[in-house]
């Protein structure tokens, strides 16, 4: 098992920016659910600014750290 990362520390060991350490304000409106029990749409965000120029980033979920890196084929992982 590896040692986990403080979570607003990138692999590269550099921290990030104090306005990258969260996403407090969603980039998106997202509608209310409706009186027939649909659900609302799902926040967008681009990978491009997710990342901030990173190729991998550390999100915490629940107390668990999970692990978003792009691959050298330009694909997302996301591994616990």
């Amino acid at each position: 098992m590896t040692a986990a990362l403080p979570p607003a520390t990138l692999s590269t060991g550099s921290a990030l920016p104090p306005e990258r350490t969260s996403i407090s304000a969603p980039l998106h409106a997202v509608p209310q659910g409706t009186k027939s029990g649909a659900r609302s749409a799902a926040r967008q965000l681009s990978s491009t600014d997710l990342l901030a120029g990173a190729r991998e980033i550390l999100i915490e979920h629940s107390g668990v750290c999970y692990r978003l890196r792009v691959t050298q084929n330009d694909k997302l992982i996301l591994t616990k």
